[in-house]
């Protein structure tokens, strides 16, 4: 008898070699779904779905953003001028913070107005819905402009509370509804009087979450919206709006006030469910209603604000733009790029007027399609603030001008851009227009219309070519436009006209520049504390003229003046040149741009796909930056939702309270937390505020009371700090910043004069964290002390009062053209505030003698403009004076702002001189400037865990920013009067920057790291000692190393962290030094790791799969250890590799690698894991050197594997499936389900096919969501044997009534045609074992099987066990196929341990074959022995 006693043998999967070949202590191939579980082998173990019931679809949480609809159309579905209508809403209000609009149906107002609860007169509006108060308010306005408010219900909202409000109108009489979600009482108010006929015309746009400001001169009568700037915003939920033109009745209200309603309910006219169950993260089209219909519009309502976005072209109207796979999609609403630093395009030289002009010749050239036309989309726009005040300079004047001409006043001085514009009767061309304030002549402009034929067609690529001739003679030059469609052609479309303009052309500031793609600029203001201040431009945009398609490639640059032979000016065909070669081009590239006789300032390729910035091959190199989306998060459904939420995450939480610790077993579905109930399954909701647009699986550390999830994408990282959910990093302060000098005379003023400079960030005192320095801004204190004041008080923009510059003459004489003459000029130069009692003058000599000497130089005949300003400083303590080119002296007031005054007079009854523009009398004035009325206060943080905006200082002349004060967030306004002496920690660190968006976190050293930037996937982020929310400059590792770029593991050990490339290990070890925590060497090449997912740690051992196999790694070198399974891993495309999910299995000693096929894929179409790749690292190498421990298991459907710990710390396996629920591995004697007390058979009804079988509906209280994701086998009737079957994921569980449930299967069975005949099992473990050859010992003689001698163990009375020889393979050949043949024996439902005889089993080779298939049919085998006798001899061996 040959025994094989389990222990001492490694009995695991041999797929590679040829049966002959197996080592006796191997299997062969087809056998799966077994442990060897130490000395025993066995059934695989069982799991139990815990999380059987998903949770519901996300909604929107709105901090500062909102939704904005265009309607277009007449009578549009979202008004209320019908007669009878009902509108139900259901929101929550996170926040009770003064007026949140939830609803906004008109034109919006000034900021701050409110409306009166009757009466008043506001033609912008309407009709909303707002939250006052804690009130419900119904806000509508009548034909005649007279306002009505309604209030719905009693009580006062609560945060955090879900409600239901409905309004509904019947003619003249209303009805409100207000109640909690899935609570009574329901309070209706009926019989209320309002208006029949609303305000509310087709004009009007309708917001969700936000009412705009009105930036029209008369809000009242004018409509010019700025979606950007919003006000009231909703801080909350609004999930959702229905609207429906019949009046619902009360019961029918209550009956939806917790569930989707219907999409084909009788009367609902436009339905918008806000949340996850659409495809896109930015709009939502109604469910119902026409969009865009002539009889009625429900308009798409899109999340705002955002900016241009990826998009893969051939996804938009079916055709990519030539050369391109990707470009930039504009939605029309508010998608755009600003163009940073536009100040770069001037020349670099200043003119004798301190400014920069423009290349006479400019060209602005863009590949683009449009999706919609509409009149004057912009699509781009370049323009300058003309001096350093604060004002409103409006961008783009000219409204209707088709040609050359005066339009306007000189209150503009320069703006270029190209459109879309209506040229009548519905056709569109291409508009260029130059416009600039001419001196002498007003405000000018040229413009250059396309003529194509039939005008621009949707859809149609075009490139397009617009060449601005800047010409100084009077002559001028031809600025041309070039057009054509199609990428080979050289049509094109020009129009001429001359442009005649002043010499300086255009007269502008120093850098105070502003240039946007995709969108108009409506005006740009200069918000500088300091005169040619860079970063002083604020910039609003006309958000009414957005470019609704797609652009691939943009170029913008200049060319020179050529003259031919004969003196003829050849420039034109210059910028034909330019245009032919750029709308031949391929791609934009920086051999294209070297190739054009040109000067290419920038040149951009959206050919990306990702990414936030575009690179820019051209000279000044100035890349693009892309603001994605507004940064909105996920918040819980209010409402039970048709579409659930897959769990992408189980963790374990600890946290401390003063009521002792706290674990929770939580997960991650949609943008919520729940914690998950392991015995029963369920969810309590904890938080939300996550988002996750790709549906990423989630990663997490823990840090003290918090954990970190990360999720990668535009998602941002998140903690988990005890129960609340936060952003893992606060956003810097941005925006605009008010900022003056205050008490500049006054006794209580602190700060002494020097040099200040600023910066704020947020901070939240929940977990002591600090965001990076945001705003900054420099102060310059001249007089002796100030205070300064920020925000809504303080005066900002000011400026200093100035005297006209003077330029001195040759050799510095005569510096304000007073002519040399007898006897000296005196003049008094006197610096004061207005409100400053009169003080004495103070008397300097700025004149000259006979002999040309000053009195205060020693020889002033060679006197510079420094001396002289030098004069000026010392002698005039209450006046400064700048050296401006050419020597050109200004001389300023030491104070600053609208009170600031400086006089000068020359002591005397003679004139000073015409160039100080004393208009022949003896005195001049001049007067500082400030704005004060800007309404602008402190800025705020709409982030939750904010609590304080922290003010940060140097001292006078210094470069270290210093805490002055943290003030609540929300403040308005602040008045520094901090000496420097008070100042104190904690001192910004400049160089702290937020983590950006991760995939995967791990904790080593105190520290986070971070890793799986979509932007950087070479980029390791280590994050300082303690604080996982900041990282500096100095900790930001980039692993070049390798072929290829992105990281795709990190595992860490005891002290060192390895970090995998598919190609490459790099391993990090401490330094102790702060500065360099860690040193990195390149550890391992050629083998690297291939799956975030796939690296578990086993002691002192990473597992991790490569494309070859499996390989483990010591931290200094690998070994191979999946050979015996190589042929099934090959299987494994690498597009799929990064979704293999591996975990350590201490208490098996195996470690379990989830891995896909290829064949199957889930409900929303990807590719899952299939089969589980078992390995038994406590079983010895072979002889041969192949380690044998391997099993593969079928039916186990694995996302992703977790730990959890239980009341005992003691760590259990669980898994996410690919349909989102959450299993407790180990557990049960199925896959997926408890114990069945009875089959599924299929029935008499249903469908039948490779896809689909039909099956009585799941009764199971363990299975709420039926039979989804659960393994189903299928068995062939007409297989006696039951050999024929096939297993398969359930996908889609579909009710068909009659107690009947359609299976759909994640792929097609391929090796039969399931009929109604047929058996389905649910759970079923598939367990088949194949023992390796037994045979005759050291011959090939023909015997024949006598008995073999099985010990082992059903585990349950249903189990059926069947074990069969496969007999006499080789007897004709080496790869005979061989009869198999089953016992005579069976087994008893009880422990077995005997031998069983067959009928028949002579062969060369012999292998015993175990088979325990069905639910509840686990298996245990502690031994196995085969008696074989010779065919001749009929004698024993073996033994």
């Amino acid at each position: 008898m040959g025994r094989l006693q389990f222990p001492t043998v490694a009995l695991g999967l041999n797929t590679k070699k040829r049966p002959t070949k197996i080592p006796l202590g191997a299997c062969q191939s087809g056998s799966k779904n077994f442990i060897l579980d130490r000395d025993v082998l066995a059934t695989a173990p069982g799991y139990k779905t815990i999380v059987t019931q998903r949770p519901d679809s996300y909604s929107y949480k709105l901090s500062g953003q909102n939704w904005r609809g265009e309607t277009t159309a007449t009578g549009s579905l979202v008004g209320l001028n019908a007669g009878t209508r009902t509108i139900e809403v259901v929101f929550r209000i996170d926040r009770m913070q003064g007026v949140q609009v939830l609803l906004y149906r008109g034109q919006g107002e000034d900021a701050g107005v409110r409306y009166a609860a009757h009466g008043g007169s506001f033609t912008q509006l309407g009709w909303m819905l707002e939250v006052a108060e804690g009130k419900v308010l119904w806000t509508l306005t009548a034909g005649g402009a007279t306002l009505y408010q309604i209030q719905a219900g009693t009580t006062a909202v609560q945060p955090g509370v879900w409600y239901h409000t409905a309004l509904k109108k019947v003619g003249t009489t209303y009805t409100t509804y207000l109640a909690v979600v899935g609570s009574a009482p329901s309070v209706f108010t009926s019989g209320v009087a309002g208006p029949n006929a609303i305000n509310d015309t087709t004009s009007m746009n309708f917001y969700v979450g936000a009412m705009p400001l009105n930036t029209a001169a008369t809000p009242t009568s004018a409509a010019s919206t700025d979606t950007e700037l919003m006000q009231f915003q909703t801080h909350g939920v609004v999930q959702e709006v229905r609207i429906w033109s019949t009046a619902r009745t009360d019961q029918e209200i209550e009956d939806n006030n917790d569930v989707e309603v219907s999409t084909s309910a009788t009367g609902l006219i436009a339905y918008y469910r806000l949340t996850g169950d659409a495809t896109d993260t930015y709009f939502k089209s109604p469910n119902t209603g026409t969009a865009g219909s002539g009889s009625g519009e429900a308009p798409v309502l899109y999340l705002e604000p955002r900016r241009g976005t990826w998009l893969d072209s051939g996804h938009i109207l079916g055709n990519p733009l030539t050369g391109y796979t990707y470009s930039l999609d504009f939605d029309g609403m508010d998608d755009a790029i600003e163009v940073k630093d536009s100040y770069l395009y001037r020349k670099p030289t200043s003119t004798s007027d301190n400014e920069l002009s423009l290349d006479e010749r400019f060209f602005f050239h863009a590949r683009l399609r449009v999706s919609r036309l509409t009149d004057r989309q912009c699509i781009w726009h370049w323009t300058h603030v003309p001096d350093d005040e604060f004002g409103s300079i409006i961008a783009r004047k000219a409204t209707a001008a088709t040609a050359s001409g005066t339009t306007g006043t000189a209150n503009e001085e320069f703006t270029a851009y190209l459109e879309i514009k209506d040229v009548g009767a519905g056709v569109y061309q291409f508009a260029g227009v130059v416009g600039y304030d001419a001196t002498g002549t007003g405000y000018r402009q040229t413009t250059v219309v396309s003529n194509i034929g039939g005008g621009i067609v949707v859809g149609t690529e075009y490139n397009v070519t617009f060449c601005m001739n800047f010409s100084a003679d009077a002559s001028g030059g031809a600025s041309v436009l070039f057009v054509n469609s199609g990428s080979t052609s050289a049509a094109y479309t020009a129009n001429y006209q001359v442009p005649r303009g002043s010499p300086d052309f255009p007269d502008g500031s120093f850098r105070k520049y502003a240039m946007s793609i995709g969108r108009g600029i409506y005006r740009v203001r200069s918000l500088g504390n300091e005169p040619y201040d860079p970063d002083s431009v604020d910039i609003e945009y006309d958000y009414t003229k957005n470019f609704n398609g797609v652009i691939a490639q943009v170029a913008i640059g200049a060319y020179d003046a050529i003259t031919s032979s004969s003196g003829t000016s050849v420039s034109a065909n210059i910028a034909q040149q330019i245009h032919d070669i750029l709308q031949n081009a391929t791609t934009m590239s920086r051999d294209l741009v070297g190739s054009v006789t040109a000067r290419f300032f920038s040149a951009w390729s959206m050919n990306v796909g990702a990414g936030a910035t575009i690179e820019d091959f051209g000279l000044v190199g100035n890349p693009l930056e892309l603001k994605f989306d507004s940064n909105h998060r996920w918040g819980k459904s209010g409402i039970t939702t048709s579409a659930k939420e897959k769990i992408l995450g189980a963790f374990t939480h600890t946290y401390r309270t003063p009521t002792g610790d706290v674990r929770k077993s939580i997960v991650v579905a949609g943008g919520s937390v729940y914690d998950a109930n392991l015995t029963t399954g369920a969810l309590t909701w904890i938080d939300d505020g996550i988002r996750n647009d790709n549906k990423n699986r989630f990663s997490a550390m823990k840090f003290q009371d918090s954990l970190v999830l990360c999720c990668g994408g535009v998602s941002g990282n998140y903690t988990l700090w005890k129960d609340q959910v936060f952003p893992l990093s606060i956003e810097a302060p941005s925006g605009t910043l008010a900022i003056g000098l205050q008490d500049q005379i006054s006794d209580d003023a602190v700060l002494k004069r020097g040099e200040y400079m600023y910066g704020f960030a947020f901070y939240s005192a929940f977990q002591d964290k600090w965001s990076p320095i945001g705003i900054t801004a420099t102060v310059n204190i001249r007089c002796d002390k100030a205070n300064v004041a920020m925000g809504t008080i303080a005066e900002m923009n000011q400026t200093y009062a100035k005297l006209p510059t003077v330029i001195s003459g040759a050799n510095g004489k005569e510096p304000f053209g007073v002519t040399a003459s007898a006897g000296k000029k005196y003049v008094n130069v006197r610096s004061y505030l207005s409100t400053e009692a009169t003080p004495n003058d103070k008397i300097v000599v700025i004149g000259y003698d006979n002999s040309d000497v000053h009195p205060f130089m020693n020889d002033s005949s060679d006197a510079t403009a420094v001396e002289w300003a030098n004069v000026f400083e010392a002698y005039a303590p209450r006046a400064w004076t700048e050296v401006l080119p050419e020597g050109r002296i200004s001389v300023n007031s030491r104070f600053i702002g609208s009170t600031a005054r400086l006089r000068l007079n020359n002591g005397s009854t003679s004139v000073v001189n015409n160039d100080w523009n004393s208009g022949g009398g003896a005195t001049v004035n001049a007067s500082g400037t400030g704005i004060s009325s800007h309404g602008i206060a402190l800025p705020y943080s709409f982030d939750p865990q904010v609590t304080h905006l922290g003010i940060f200082r140097t001292v006078a002349g210094g470069s270290l920013l210093q805490l002055v004060a943290q003030v609540p967030n929300g403040t308005q306004s602040f008045v520094d009067t901090i000496p420097d002496s008070e100042l104190r920690a904690p001192i910004a660190d400049l160089t702290q920057q937020e983590i950006p968006a991760a995939r995967y976190v791990v904790d080593f050293g105190g520290r986070a790291m971070f890793f799986g930037d979509d932007l950087a996937p070479y980029r390791l982020y280590i994050s300082d000692i303690a604080k996982p929310w900041s990282t500096i400059t100095g900790n930001i590792v980039d692993l070049l190393d390798g072929t290829t770029l992105e990281i795709t593991g990190v595992g860490r050990s005891e002290n060192m962290l390895t970090v995998f490339k598919n190609d490459t290990l790099f391993v990090f070890t401490p330094t102790g030094n702060d500065d360099f925590p860690f040193r990195v060497e390149v550890r391992q090449r050629d083998v690297g790791g291939v799956a975030p997912f796939g690296i578990a740690n086993v002691d002192s051992l990473f597992f991790y799969p490569n494309e070859r196999g499996i390989y483990s790694f010591d931290t200094n070198a690998s070994v191979y250890r999946s050979e015996a399974v190589e042929d099934e891993w090959l299987g494994v495309a690498a597009a799929n590799y990064s979704i293999i999910s591996a975990v350590h299995d201490r208490p098996h000693m195996t470690v379990m690698f989830a891995a896909p096929s290829g064949d199957s894929v889930n409900s929303s179409g990807q590719v899952i894991n299939d089969m589980v790749f078992v390995y038994d690292y406590s079983k010895p190498r072979g002889d041969d050197g192949i380690f044998y421990g391997w099993s593969i298991w079928d039916g186990m459907y694995v996302d992703q594997f977790f730990t959890l710990q239980d009341a005992n710390d003691v760590n259990r396996i669980y898994f996410t499936t690919p349909e989102g629920h959450l299993c407790q591995f180990d557990v049960g004697t199925n896959f997926g389900v408890d114990t069945l007390t009875s089959r599924t058979p299929a029935t008499g009804a249903g469908t039948f096919n490779t896809t689909t079988v039909t099956v009585a509906q799941a009764t199971l209280a363990s299975l709420p969501e039926g039979y989804l994701g659960l393994p189903i086998t299928v068995v062939d009737a007409t297989d006696a044997t039951g050999a024929t079957r096939a297993t398969r994921m359930c996908k889609a569980d579909t009710n068909i009534g009659g107690g009947f449930t359609e299976l759909t299967l994640d792929h097609a069975i391929t090796n039969f045609t399931p009929a109604q005949a047929d058996t389905v099992l649910v759970g079923s473990i598939e367990f088949v074992w194949k023992s390796a050859d037994f045979s005759a010992v050291g011959t090939d003689k023909v015997t024949e099987v006598k008995k073999i001698h099985v010990q082992a163990t059903p585990q349950s009375p249903s189990a059926t066990p069947e074990v069969k020889m496969l007999n006499g393979y080789g007897l004709q050949d080496e790869t005979g196929p061989g009869v198999e043949v089953s016992t005579n024996d069976a087994f008893t439902n009880q422990a077995y341990d005997a031998l069983l005889s067959f009928t028949y089993g002579r062969g060369r080779r012999h292998s015993v074959r175990f088979y325990s298939r069905g639910p509840d049919k686990p298996l245990e085998i502690i031994s196995l022995g085969v008696e074989l006798t010779d065919d001749d001899s009929r004698g024993k061996f073996g033994e």
